[in-house]
């Protein structure tokens, strides 16, 4: 079985079991994306539109995997990253179809809105520093490269397995530019969302039970998206500062275990932590009689379920209704500011290294 699929084999089985799951994780009062009565996805109506989806999911996973294992069998090298994204599509229709089972049931969510008037406990831990942490040990990187060019090794690493590096290039000043762009951006993009969850997420509930649930929620993110960054920026470092270090199995091998020991056990805990904390809020209160809150947002401003966009709210982060973790508000011109700051220079990045 060649390197693709083995590649890529765990990747599509995870999506497989995560959308298997997600439909349990969101908030009680949400369901595929659209705001319901408590108690919704427990009637008949609800468990007939989950085990519809989950049926469509299973079907979708099990022909990724048959079409996964055909392309390691003939050694298909364009079969496997095709598989992966007919999956992902094929995933998103069975999410529009249950939504679209779902709306006909849809409420509208109470109009009472939450402020807090207190400054938000910290959820970075070491504060700016260590969130700032990668870009620095990137610039620092940049410079070492810049004064001792000439006993960098003629071919560097531009891609990391589990193992060590998997892919190199010839040593050039554009290249180390497109490395140093490439890291860059995708380091910018994951310590603005460190920001925005930190500091820019528009909240749902800000007292009680609830409230200590999201802000563990949104802290334990912040841990998941740091243990990235600063794994994402490492490799380049090591590359310029101890070369050594990137021929090492041992010392790549321990950057890997770690890496995916991390990833797993954040991931792991957001899920079991359920969107924004609600699996950590006991009941979700069925004997109330009050309107449903949901996310406390109309339905009208999230497009096809999945993309939020209402220039009226503040809030530049938002929590997303189907799925774990967050997503930008499309309304906000800050949100579009960082998208074209950002994508550019990371285009420029992978273009540089070709």
């Amino acid at each position: 079985m060649n390197a693709e699929v083995l590649a890529l084999a765990p990747a599509i089985v995870f999506l497989g079991v995560l959308f298997f799951l997600l439909p349990n994780l969101t908030r009680p009062e949400l369901f595929f994306a659209v705001t319901v009565e408590r108690g919704f996805r427990r009637c008949a109506a609800g468990t007939l539109i989950v085990r519809r989806y989950r049926m469509h999911v299973t079907v979708v996973t099990a022909i990724a995997v048959a079409l996964l294992c055909l392309a390691g069998a003939l050694s298909l090298r364009s079969l496997p990253p095709v598989t992966l994204f007919g999956q992902l599509a094929a995933l998103g229709a069975a999410f529009l179809a249950a939504r679209r089972a779902t709306q006909p049931f849809a409420v509208a969510p109470t109009t009472v809105r939450e402020a807090e008037l207190a400054a938000w406990k910290k959820t970075v831990p070491g504060g700016l520093a260590v969130a700032l942490g990668p870009l620095l040990l990137l610039l620092l990187a940049g410079l070492a490269a810049w004064l001792r060019w000439s006993d960098l090794p003629e071919k560097m690493p531009v891609h990391w397995g589990f193992s060590g590096p998997d892919r190199w290039v010839e040593r050039t000043p554009a290249r180390m530019w497109g490395l140093l762009l490439l890291n860059g951006s995708v380091i910018a993009m994951i310590c603005l969302s460190v920001w925005g969850v930190s500091q820019a997420v528009g909240r749902v509930v800000t007292t009680g039970a609830e409230a200590a649930a999201e802000f563990r929620f949104r802290r334990l993110t912040v841990w998941l998206l740091l243990l990235v960054a600063y794994l994402v920026s490492l490799p380049l470092a090591l590359t310029v500062l101890a070369p050594e270090a990137v021929r090492s199995p041992a010392v790549m091998n321990a950057w890997g275990a770690v890496m995916l020991a991390g990833v797993l056990i954040s991931v792991a805990g957001l899920i079991w932590m359920g969107q924004g904390g609600s699996r950590l809020a006991g009941p979700d209160r069925e004997s109330i009689t009050a309107p449903p809150a949901g996310d406390r947002r109309t339905d009208a401003c999230w497009k096809w379920g999945m993309f939020y966009v209402n220039p009226d709210d503040p809030a530049i982060f938002i929590e997303k209704r189907f799925g774990i973790g967050y997503t930008l508000n499309f309304g906000n011109p800050w949100a579009w500011a960082a998208i074209a700051l950002l994508v550019p220079s990371l285009v420029s990045g992978i273009l540089l290294l070709q």
